[in-house]
């Protein structure tokens, strides 16, 4: 495995199939999201192996993104929710921007193999997403918690591939 397309020397090489056991083998679910998501994001390498490759040009997280931003738009644009869901909603909002920028850090670090501050900004992301998550808890009927407990699972599967890289 290597850091979003570098060939950082201290990085350990490994198949995506490897790097999904070793990262998520404590949930079957996250193991099947880490196998699909590298599966579909990868090619071969040099050595034989498959490699991660950036998914730049966009791909089903980016879309899933997008498709939630939307939402928490619409929903604060609507104008006639209950003070308790409008309140989760903003705090939804303020930390997806927070967690998205943190990934676009991450992202540039890991692609020029500085690993100085990812392991810090990996638990900041998830620790934002995790706050939109839990404040959504007693809205669980509506279709953003769908959405955000999808995006939830996919930044934890990020974070522990980050951790074969960064450590924990």
């Amino acid at each position: 495995l290597f850091a979003a397309g570098c060939a950082c020397d201290n990085v350990p090489s490994m198949s995506w199939n490897d790097a999904c056991l070793k990262s998520c083998s404590f949930s079957q679910a996250w193991t099947t999201l880490c196998e699909t998501t590298l599966s579909s994001a990868s090619s071969p390498s040099h050595r034989g192996g498959h490699r991660l490759r950036p998914r730049c040009g966009g791909g089903r997280q980016r879309l899933c993104t997008r498709a939630l931003w939307g939402t928490l738009d619409q929903m604060l644009g609507a104008g006639n929710m209950p003070a308790n869901l409008k309140a989760a909603v903003d705090q939804c909002k303020v930390k997806y921007g927070e967690a998205h920028g943190l990934v676009a850090s991450l992202a540039d670090q890991l692609f020029a193999c500085d690993f100085l501050r990812a392991r810090q900004e990996y638990l900041d992301a998830q620790a934002a997403i995790q706050l939109c998550h839990d404040g959504l808890s007693s809205f669980q009927s509506l279709p953003l918690y769908s959405m955000v407990s999808a995006n939830y699972d996919m930044t934890m599967v990020a974070s522990e591939l980050g951790a074969l890289i960064v450590g924990k």
